[in-house]
């Protein structure tokens, strides 16, 4: 039965939410959309427990091509409010191949019924001092690294985020004992030397919805190419939300990049090798076509921060992104409400609305005086512009949302050619 709007804010006040009136609001908009008859959802009732995760893998495990091929195999339960990072008893050796299999879910807000997969929460790591990772998909095939080995690491990422590629984590841990809610079920696979095992993995029957899903995972990233001096911010880890389009028509003369969230999250970056000088009159262009917002409300909230945009990072590890906003105003600004971001990223709406969805459109932006009005001094004027980024999100609301860029430019600053830094 759904809640009253006293019940909701009662519920809401028990979870120890903010109470800021914009906020409630905003949540209250949100539970309201879960009520609505058209509304779906992947129920948790969807999630194997433990025991039924393990019977799930009783073919494929005994599939004798399988079986022949494994060294080793263990089933792990990872409730959601346990710290980084749990070992896992297994032991791997440099050139090793693992594959994961996970189901499960985090929550953010049950009420409101946003939680993230295995695939934006599990990372895993191998020996101590190792460097995170995580898949495309809630499964996974790696090889250890030559020159590394130790024990295998599994990690619930959400809701604190890496400070550093060794998976220390930013923050208050006690975010994880608040807010921890849900838990992810894990198979790992030790394969042994000389399988292969995309082709062992197409080859058999298994009856598993998971071992088909890493199937087609390789084909997956394989199709999502793109310029290659474009990379993955790395603590929001891998995906396969961009690719390289041709030019279509419209205003667009240039290549293009694709961005399409499917329920995750992915922001590619570009180091410019010749970074303008941060100074007056500095300008930056770029040509977009959005063809759908992947959220139904403000989004400067930490349950509804579901957008697209693309943004100019500063030398003092700052950036502006430019967004397009399905209800805030044009003008609107605000720090980015995920911990760790709340000073490092700044919002600017300049759009909002659905007017101008589907068309190439051309925007342009004084850069400076957009650091001078919505930063200002605090913490210093930076001197150089370092990288841009496109950033996708659609893990929150899991709505559908589609941005494609191109001619991307910086004009000022002194360099390029012509005073114009060609980014895309």
């Amino acid at each position: 039965m759904a809640l009253t709007k006293d019940e909701f804010f009662q519920t809401w006040l028990q979870a120890g939410e903010s109470q800021e009136p914009h906020i409630i609001e905003t949540a209250w908009k949100r539970y309201q959309t879960t009520q609505e008859p058209t509304y779906t959802t992947i129920h948790e009732s969807n999630d194997p427990d433990a025991q039924t995760f393990k019977s799930n893998f009783q073919h494929f495990l005994q599939h004798p091509d399988v079986a022949g091929s494994i060294e080793t195999t263990k089933f792990i339960t990872r409730p959601a409010n346990i710290l980084p990072w749990t070992p896992t008893g297994l032991n791997l050796q440099p050139g090793e191949q693992v594959s994961t299999f996970a189901s499960g879910r985090v929550w953010r807000s049950r009420v409101l019924d946003l939680f993230v997969p295995p695939q934006f929460a599990l990372w895993f790591r191998v020996g101590v001092n190792g460097e995170v990772f995580n898949s495309t998909r809630d499964t996974n095939t790696f090889t250890v690294k030559s020159g590394e080995g130790g024990e295998l690491y599994l990690a619930n990422q959400f809701p604190a985020w890496w400070q550093e590629k060794s998976g220390r984590v930013v923050g208050d841990l006690a975010i994880y004992e608040k807010g921890g809610d849900g838990r992810l079920e894990v198979l790992v696979v030790v394969w042994k030397d000389g399988v292969d095992v995309a082709s062992l993995l197409a080859g058999v029957d298994a009856g598993s919805e998971l071992v088909e899903t890493e199937v087609q995972r390789p084909q997956a990233e394989q199709a999502t190419d793109f310029p290659e001096e474009w990379y993955y911010f790395w603590f929001l880890g891998k995906s396969t939300l961009y690719s390289s389009i041709e030019p279509s028509s419209g205003m667009n003369r240039k290549k293009c990049i694709h961005a399409k969230p499917d329920q995750s999250i992915g922001i590619l970056m570009k180091d410019l090798e010749s970074t303008p000088v941060f100074e007056k009159s500095v300008k930056v262009k770029w040509n977009w076509k959005i063809d759908a917002l992947p959220s139904r409300l403000r989004e400067d909230t930490t349950f509804s921060h579901d957008y697209l945009s693309v943004a100019f990072e500063f030398e003092n590890g700052r950036d502006i992104t430019y967004t397009w906003s399905w209800e805030l105003p044009v003008d609107y600004g605000y720090w980015c409400p995920l911990p760790t971001w709340e000073a490092r990223e700044y919002h600017v709406v300049i759009r909002s609305g659905t007017t101008g969805l589907g068309e190439w459109l051309h925007e342009e932006r004084d850069l400076f005086a957009d650091y001078e009005k919505y930063i200002g001094p605090k913490g210093g004027v930076p001197e150089r512009i370092t990288r841009v980024w496109l950033i996708s999100n659609g893990v929150f609301q899991r709505l559908k949302g589609e941005m494609t860029v191109s001619g991307i430019e910086i004009s000022g600053g002194g360099s390029g050619q012509g005073g114009v830094v060609e980014v895309l």
